[in-house]
């Protein structure tokens, strides 16, 4: 399902209109607040996007492959035939020795024509294995000055032009440009096509079929890229995860205009809220394509403004806070199986909070500047190391770097956000996912999702540094942001059912509802580094059900027993031993 990252399996049809239904009347009677707590520790100020947006998640099945090439011809039929010699025309891939032993028992021996079909046969699937799919073998019985010479002749293949198939306006200077490398290449390799295929794919409201169409050149191969373009898309999101100082109900939107230039660039506007003015935020990103191989700039502004409810009503909390930075990101590797993307990107951090005085003039408690450097990169891959069952996993790595100057805070500030925090901190965080599909009972496949994330550092944080829980991120069942720590690590075991429906009354009658039952255990523990504070733990386990009800609204449910009921300390409000939560994602 797109909305958890996960590729289901198909299910077996079944009569289960009254699942379908219930599941649907069950989510509209979730708008109530899912939590019922009165925690009364302040929120922290710092962009609530990452507590509610899903994080990224990698993809079991791989897309199509690309059509391969046809396969040899057999030699005509006839007698055995005595070799005197082999000669091998058209490889330049590999050495002579490389490939000499998939014939050398043939010369001075008298051999059926159907081992020489099979040494083709051998020295094709070569090619194929190592990704030169274009690539066609033949062979040939020559007689050259009274000996019989056996012919092994490649046909390496090439792109010989591309063209384009579907006016997407100046952004198919950018599809021409990154698919005209594959015409420097030969022969070329599937990952050469892979990878140019997905940069397309990449640019943002781009779609692409590729047609390969054979030309009377030897081994010349014509590429037809069918294209087409969304100039716009949109995103909405309800949510009740928040807080009840800030929330709990939420609403994210998010709306994009995609490719209207040669650079495929992208510009979003974001906004956030609580249906209410306990939370707004508000941010603006751009995007583009530097040159064509795939180097991307990204840019983003956002502001952000918290006027807390609940048990802190009256006591005048305004937090206001201002975010942006530049990134860089270059993909290393892009295929179907393998994808690696390093990064590097400049962030800036202004906040300030402002209270009541017990003379009821707001006053200043605290402010921040920050200034920082990161670096890391991605990496997913697919396997079938289980019991070759497919597997898809994902690693996220990130090293961040406070710096002086640049209008930062110095670690001496009078009124720092938090005592002893460093600006000049540095820190470590990271994350695995891997989702690995198990056995199929009937037509319903089984999977596991496994996720590890953790932070560390030797510095007393800033509290937007903290390494932060909950929200759709580790531990669900409680708030983001809820529990932090200068160091700390969040656990995912989650057990999914991928099955599907007919029959619903809802939906035409040859249309089926894919759903995605699953049952989870959440685990997170955080160290606190400064004098005085504690460590805190988080600790959940629950069921749900998630599915795309259609091609543009996606449904996720979940019921959640809270192990830790005070994860705040003794001296903070418990929250509910049960929770149930809803989150509805309308997109265009």
């Amino acid at each position: 399902m797109d909305g958890d990252g996960t590729e289901w399996r198909r299910g077996r049809p079944a009569r289960a209109s009254v699942i379908a239904i219930g599941l649907l009347v069950l989510l509209f009677g979730l708008n109530m607040s899912a939590h019922g707590q009165a925690v009364d520790i302040p929120p922290l100020i710092s962009p609530p996007l990452p507590g509610v947006v899903p994080p990224p998640q990698p993809q079991v099945a791989p897309p199509p492959p690309i059509p391969p090439a046809r396969p040899s011809a057999p030699l005509p039929q006839g007698p055995p035939v005595r070799i005197d010699a082999v000669r091998v025309e058209g490889v330049t891939v590999y050495a002579p020795e490389a490939i000499a032993p998939l014939y050398a028992e043939l010369v001075g021996a008298t051999v059926p024509r159907e081992r020489l079909d099979a040494v083709i046969d051998d020295l094709q699937t070569k090619y194929r294995t190592d990704g030169y799919i274009l690539t066609v073998v033949r062979g040939e019985i020559r007689l050259v000055n009274g000996r019989t010479v056996f012919v092994l002749r490649a046909v390496e293949g090439y792109i010989s032009e591309v063209k384009l198939d579907g006016d997407i306006g100046p952004a198919g200077t950018l599809v021409y440009e990154f698919l005209h490398h594959l015409t420097w290449i030969r022969p070329v390799n599937n990952a050469d096509l892979e990878r140019y295929l997905l940069l397309v794919q990449d640019i943002p409201g781009v779609s692409v079929r590729a047609v390969l169409r054979r030309t009377p050149e030897p081994g010349a191969v014509e590429l037809v890229a069918q294209l087409s373009r969304k100039p716009f898309s949109a995103f909405a999101q309800y949510d009740n995860l928040g807080s009840n100082e800030a929330g709990p109900n939420e609403m994210l939107l998010r709306g994009s205009s995609n490719s209207f230039t040669r650079f495929g660039e992208q510009f979003e506007a974001i906004f956030f809220n609580t249906f209410n003015r306990e939370e707004l935020f508000g941010q603006v990103d751009a995007s583009a394509f530097l040159g064509a191989e795939g180097l991307r700039l990204a840019g983003y502004w956002g502001r952000g403004n918290s006027l807390p409810g609940g048990a802190l009503t009256g006591t005048g909390f305004v937090g206001d806070y201002t975010v942006a930075g530049l990134a860089f990101s270059y993909p290393a590797i892009r295929s179907r199986r393998l994808n690696i993307i390093p990064n590097i990107s400049f962030d800036y951090y202004d906040s300030s909070v402002d209270v009541n005085s017990p003379n009821g003039v707001p006053t200043q408690l605290n402010s921040g500047h920050l200034r920082m450097m990161r670096a890391g990169g991605t990496l997913d891959f697919q396997d079938a190391v289980v019991a070759d069952l497919p597997a898809a996993n994902l690693v996220i790595l990130k090293v961040s770097q406070g710096l002086p100057g640049l209008g930062a805070s110095s670690n001496q500030e009078v009124m720092p956000p938090r005592v002893g925090n460093r600006t000049d901190f540095t820190k470590f965080a990271g994350e695995v996912t891997r989702v690995q599909n198990l056995v199929t009972f009937g037509e319903v496949g089984t999977a596991l999702k496994l996720s590890l994330g953790g932070q560390y550092t030797g510095d007393i944080l800033p509290p937007s540094e903290k390494f932060f829980c909950c929200g759709l991120r580790w531990s669900r069942g409680y708030f983001y942001g809820q529990v932090t720590g200068d160091r700390g690590i969040g656990t995912t075991v989650e057990l999914q059912l991928n099955t599907g429906f007919t029959d619903v009354p809802i939906l035409a009658p040859d249309q089926r509802l894919d759903v995605q039952f699953y049952g989870f255990y959440d685990f997170g523990r955080f160290y606190n580094l400064a004098p005085g504070e504690f460590n805190q733990t988080v600790d959940s386990f629950g069921i749900g059900a998630r599915s795309n009800l259609t091609s543009w609204l996606f449904v996720d449910l979940a019921g959640i027993r809270r192990l830790v009921t005070q994860p705040n300390g003794a001296n903070v409000s418990r929250v509910p031993d049960y929770a149930l939560f809803s989150r509805v994602a309308v997109q265009y």
